[in-house]
């Protein structure tokens, strides 16, 4: 939004950032881990709750992503939100990588139930696309759930207040399959990176 300002010549610009609830949104056990694992097991759950969509979200780069590492990491497990334009077409590639009996495919639901699926994730995979993030990110950081996506590092170190959160910056199949590998493997570096996504969020939202 600050370089829209400076294109159109505005110069007295307020970056007011987003409230977040971190009383609301908190890491917690959740029951919903439990039903994940009762219905396909596992034990490094992937969620993604942004819209099945590859022209605004690319979401394959998720999807494609999450195949390379479950190929390596035996207890995967991918959750979806069941909605997106081109939902039918991801379960159709989804069965093609054989990756049916490791997700969970979960309905549309309202936030207080959204919270409980951020609680029971590992970490979160969103958008792929245009760099910048939305409420699903920040809800996810505040419940001290790690978040793998594309950012534009530079742009939000200009704009908030301790510089760019600390994202997983993923923008290929590759950069997910290496950002999953390293959050499974190290729970060292992944109960790390939830603390600094949490504490982030306290300290710019």
């Amino acid at each position: 939004a600050y370089a829209n300002a400076r294109r159109y010549g505005f110069n007295h610009v307020l970056y007011v950032p987003l409230m977040v609830d971190t009383e609301i949104y908190c890491p917690r056990e959740s029951e919903e881990r439990r039903a994940w694992q009762a219905k396909v097991g596992g034990d490094f759950f992937v969620l993604a709750t942004a819209r099945l969509d590859s022209m605004w979200k690319k979401s394959e780069i998720g999807i494609e992503g999450f195949a390379r590492f479950s190929a390596k990491c035996e207890g995967a497990r991918l959750v979806l939100i069941g909605w997106g334009h081109d939902m039918e077409k991801a379960q159709h590639r989804l069965s093609a990588l054989g990756l049916s009996e490791k997700t969970v495919l979960l309905p549309v639901s309202g936030k207080r139930r959204l919270i409980e699926y951020l609680r029971s994730a590992d970490c979160l995979l969103d958008q792929f696309r245009f760099g910048y993030y939305g409420a699903t990110a920040l809800e996810a950081m505040s419940c001290g759930v790690p978040v793998i996506m594309r950012i534009i590092e530079a742009q939000y170190d200009a704009l908030c207040p301790t510089g760019s959160p600390p994202i997983e910056n993923s923008a290929s199949y590759a950069d997910v399959e290496n950002a999953l590998l390293h959050l499974a493997r190290s729970p060292e570096y992944a109960n790390k990176k939830s603390a600094a996504c949490r504490r982030w969020i306290e300290l710019n939202h």
